[in-house]
């Protein structure tokens, strides 16, 4: 009888867990949003002035901006490292996150509980090159002073904000899969089915109008078509191969994303390659981490910070 009684409580369990779960959410959901709508004027203030995809938007896919990316930022930790703090800060980089993620179910970038601000480039590992930001099991990290120059327009066709976000989405839908959005990983197979071809193209030599940084590998291709798309929409929707459009959602409707493969903008292109090396957007993306691997490296969070940081004082070698 006792056998019984127990095997009818784990099934009991087992049925109520997921109504129960899906409950719980909604009742949290509901108090998040109470607590966003004291903030909303503020988010609006801040994002409004800063990203012009937001100020498109409609009211009604404005207030959805704003409460996802309070979301966002809310479950994150941000770590500032010799950068002083302010309000905007976590604001901004939350809402570059919901940019990228807006037409998908599962936008909190879930793995990546830190976010780490520096104030501008930085040394990291053995790469010899300052870095602008770059996503790896640890954490996000973002220059401040280049996060800022790209959503302000300061560099044409570059945009930190978004490029490292993108590194992370693809990190959490491909890398780790700990809140993997179905939507995205299937649409990102028919991205690569075009867009392969083009990145095989770039490291032969070919020009596009992406920028040359993008036959690095083909994560920093990925990459370096969101912030083309978004930074330059009109002629990246204009230079085709072919007329074939492929459909994936960094927006608010599921956008036609195509792949450009015809050269455009020398002179823009010949300025940018004449005032010599910038840093690097990286994403290290080959390593592959378990649970406890994780839990590993983010003791030594404190040694990569460190590398960071001393990029200012001139104590890094380059």
């Amino acid at each position: 009888m006792e056998i019984v009684v127990i095997i009818a409580l784990v099934l009991g369990i087992l049925l109520l867990s997921r109504p129960v779960t899906l409950l719980f959410q909604r009742l949290y959901t509901k108090h998040q949003f109470k607590r966003f709508i004291a903030a909303e004027t503020f988010y609006h203030s801040v994002v409004s002035r800063h990203l012009k995809y937001y100020n498109r938007l409609s009211l009604e896919e404005q207030r959805k901006f704003l409460f996802r990316t309070y979301v966002f930022q809310h479950s994150k930790n941000f770590h500032y490292i010799e950068v002083e703090q302010n309000p905007e800060m976590p604001i901004l980089v939350s809402a570059a996150a919901v940019q990228l993620t807006f037409g998908l179910e599962k936008f909190k970038l879930n793995y990546f509980d830190d976010i780490f601000i520096l104030r501008d480039d930085y040394h990291y590992g053995f790469y010899s090159r300052p870095f602008m930001g770059h996503v790896d099991q640890t954490g996000i990290y973002l220059s401040w002073d280049n996060f800022m120059r790209g959503i302000t327009g300061q560099t044409p066709n570059c945009n930190v904000g978004l490029h490292e976000m993108a590194h992370a989405l693809t990190y959490v839908n491909f890398t780790v899969q700990e809140g993997r959005d179905t939507s995205f990983h299937d649409k990102f197979k028919d991205f690569s089915a075009i867009a392969r071809p083009v990145f095989e193209r770039m490291q032969a030599g070919e020009t596009t109008i992406l920028d040359p940084y993008a036959a690095t590998n083909y994560q920093e291709f990925w990459a370096v078509c969101i912030e083309t798309f978004f930074e330059r929409s009109t002629s990246f929707r204009r230079q085709l191969p072919e007329p074939s459009e492929l459909q994936i959602p960094p927006s608010a409707i599921w956008i036609d994303l195509i792949v450009p493969t015809v050269e455009e903008d020398r002179k823009v292109a010949d300025r940018e390659r004449s005032s010599g090396p910038r840093a690097i957007r990286v994403s290290a993306t080959k390593f592959v981490p378990t649970r406890s691997m994780r839990s590993a490296a983010k003791t030594k969070r404190s040694q990569i910070c460190a590398k960071a940081s001393c990029r200012s004082s001139a104590f890094c070698s380059s």
